[in-house]
């Protein structure tokens, strides 16, 4: 059985569109010439099919179905990609560096904060330099460039950080790729793919779920804070203030039974340990 996930990366590869009542077949671009063969030898089966004699039946059959091959692989749509590369960790990824997360209430002019905190302080000024980065090197993000997601289940929840795949600066490049097709490419779809880092870590709802108290003060739309913080044995987190925060109005907040293959995470959020 394919799962609707495996389906879909499958007919990045392939796929049968319907066009009224007549099928085409969409390949990448690399099986252009996989294609152009198979034509020539559907052509030499029909020469040397013609040497032979066969029933009528058999020899209708045989008619109708290279016919109808050759039908389909005549009218191919082939698809080109190209390759948005986000920016990646130019360091070691260690989870364990990633201790856990603190979530600050604000009052007054103080907006509400998410807390990263880490083990290392050297390792948050790369986690949170690879953040800005997503966020072209700004320390605010009105367009959602940096996507947070918290997926929360009975007695633990997971936090995702990555970039978005929906940036501006994505879709410009998409965009002027497509615009190959009416040049070098003409004829031919375009097909987008994008290179990515996406860090997630599940962290347990027990005992005061801080999370749940960030998500009852803070309200849509309205801004608040990423911040690195450093973990002290016996004490409290503290704030790291020689580095800057990041300025966001934007979250995601989902139940995991709820998560689909609509949601960006699902494909990793399948995946997960568990346990």
């Amino acid at each position: 059985m394919f799962s609707s996930e495996k389906l879909r990366r499958l007919r990045t590869f392939v796929d049968l569109r319907w066009e009224g009542l007549r099928p085409r077949l969409v390949l990448l671009e690399r099986f252009e010439p996989h294609v152009r063969w198979t034509l020539r030898g559907l052509l030499v089966t029909g020469i040397l099919a013609s040497v032979f004699k066969f029933t009528s039946a058999t020899g209708l059959t045989l008619s109708l179905c290279l016919t109808g091959i050759e039908l389909l692989l005549e009218r191919t749509l082939f698809r080109y990609t190209s390759l948005y590369i986000q920016a990646l960790p130019d360091f070691h990824y260690d989870p364990d560096k990633w201790s856990s997360m603190a979530f600050l209430l604000g009052s007054g002019t103080l907006l509400n904060a998410v807390g990263f905190v880490f083990t290392d302080r050297n390792y948050a000024s790369k986690m949170f330099g690879l953040f800005r980065a997503w966020n072209h090197g700004g320390d605010d993000d009105p367009e959602n460039n940096i996507r947070l997601t918290f997926v929360i289940d009975e007695d633990k929840y997971w936090i995702y950080v990555y970039p978005s795949f929906r940036k501006k600066t994505v879709r410009h490049f998409f965009r002027s790729m497509a615009r190959r097709s009416r040049t070098d490419k003409r004829g031919k779809e375009h097909l987008g793919l994008i290179a990515f880092a996406m860090f997630c870590k599940a962290f347990a709802t027990a005992p005061s779920f801080a999370l749940g108290h960030f998500l009852e003060a803070q309200r849509k739309g309205q801004p608040f804070l990423l911040i690195p913080m450093l973990h002290c044995e016996n004490a409290p987190p503290k704030i790291i203030d020689d580095i800057a925060p990041i300025r966001k109005l934007h979250f995601k907040a989902k139940p995991a039974h709820q998560m689909n293959p609509e949601d960006d995470e699902y494909g990793h959020w399948r995946l997960r340990p568990r346990g």
